[in-house]
This record gives structure tokens, C-alpha cells and sequence, in this order.
């Protein structure tokens, strides 16, 4: 309770450390961004997280910026955007992801497509944490959003304490994508907040990829370390 008050009275805290941040800080504290725990595996074509996929999905790409720790900075922050109503820290991670791929083979893609969720649960949270991630990356990357085709049909609920066969089992024909022929020879990111088993991501980019002459690349903020 104390520190929904704090967060309520001083919008203008660090998502990390909850201190509040000077007027030359941004999004995070001087010392929070400085110890972002990063990945580097942006350059890489066979990093942990593309392995994830192998001989699951035909993946062009797939990365995660920062690691993801049970108790770590990248916990506190996702939090606060999921559970907490913090909005804003969806946009402004989602930007340092953008700033992170500019440059490189992701600045190719065609659309970005966030992993949706089900009518069900964004009514609850009232906003999609991956589509806010979207949006901040698209403005760094310049690429166009695309936040309608692609429906959530299964409500799966938390896959937190699943295995990976039944995260997989719990998402398979969980998609659906509606006009179809728009995504003809183009080449799709699929943004989401933090890759464990990759389960709902391979649902989705194998329903995509069923369009035909399709490539699809994944982008994530951060990775849950058991992977790393």
C-alpha cells in the first residue's frame, strides 16, 4: 500500500528503484539505466533465444535486449507495466528495444505485430502491455503497427508454473488472423514483453507463417534467464 502511494504521488520515480528521478532523468535513474542488465545478443544469428525456436518454427530473427531475473531490475519494472497500471513504462521500453535494433537486420521488417491478448483479460488490465511495448519501438524503428488482425481466441490464464509442453499445448489454435492476403510477401516482428518457452510466440508466428510467402522475426524486451 505504501508503495502504491508512493508511485501515486510521485509519478516521476524510477520503475526500478522507485527513486525519484531528476529533471535531466528520463525513464529510468542515472544508476538503473547504467545497470540494465543487457543481453548483446541483438548481432547475434544463433543467441539463446533464436536456439529457443530451432526446429520448432522458421524463425528470419528473434532477440531479447535485457535479461530477466526472478527478484531482478527487468522484474520490478514489467510488473509495475502488467499489474500496476505504470503505461508508461511500456512505451519507453519498448523505445530502448527500438534504439537497440536500429541499424541492424530488424530495421528490415515490413509491420510489427504485438502478441495480442483475450477480450477477457485486456478488459481487466485494460491495455495490452506488449502493444504499448509496440508502440515505443515503432517510433525508434519508423515501421508501421499493426494492432487489429491478429486475435487471441483462447483464454490461457497465467503460464507462470506451466512446463513447456503445456505452455505449448495451452496456446496451439490460439490465434487468429484475419485479412490474411495483407501480409503476402512481407516480412513481420512480433513484439512481446519477456520470452520463457517461446510457446505463444511459435503459435503465432506458425499461424502467420500458414498465410504463405511470409517471413516472421521475433523481438522481446527481455529473456528469462533459465534460457540464458
Amino acid at each position: 500500500m505504501l508503495q502504491n502511494l508512493i508511485d501515486l504521488l510521485f509519478t516521476n520515480t524510477c520503475p526500478a528503484c522507485s527513486r525519484v528521478l531528476l529533471n535531466n532523468e528520463g525513464f529510468l535513474c542515472t544508476g538503473c539505466m547504467y545497470r540494465l542488465p543487457r543481453t548483446r545478443y541483438r548481432d547475434m544469428r544463433n543467441n539463446p533465444v533464436a536456439r529457443l525456436f530451432w526446429g520448432r518454427v522458421n524463425l528470419q530473427y528473434a532477440t531479447a535486449i535485457y535479461h530477466y531475473s526472478n527478484g531482478g531490475m527487468l522484474q520490478e519494472i514489467i510488473h509495475k507495466l502488467k499489474y500496476r497500471g505504470n503505461k508508461h513504462a511500456g512505451t519507453e521500453l519498448g523505445k530502448l528495444v527500438g534504439m537497440e535494433l536500429k541499424g541492424t537486420c530488424y530495421s528490415n521488417v515490413d509491420i510489427v505485430i504485438p502478441v495480442p491478448l483475450h477480450n477477457v483479460k485486456l478488459r481487466q488490465r485494460g491495455y495490452n502491455q506488449s502493444e504499448l511495448i509496440a508502440e515505443g519501438l515503432c517510433r525508434e524503428l519508423e515501421k508501421p503497427l499493426n494492432r487489429t488482425s491478429c486475435k487471441r481466441l483462447k483464454q490461457t490464464g497465467t503460464q507462470t508454473h506451466k512446463s513447456r509442453y503445456e505452455r505449448w499445448e495451452n496456446v496451439q489454435g490460439g490465434f487468429n488472423i484475419m485479412e490474411r492476403y495483407a501480409f503476402t510477401g512481407k516480412h513481420i516482428l512480433l513484439v512481446d514483453d519477456v520470452v520463457t518457452t517461446g510457446a505463444t510466440l511459435e503459435a503465432l508466428a506458425l499461424e502467420l507463417l500458414s498465410i504463405g510467402h511470409v517471413q516472421v522475426s521475433v523481438a522481446a524486451v527481455a529473456v528469462a534467464d533459465l534460457l540464458a
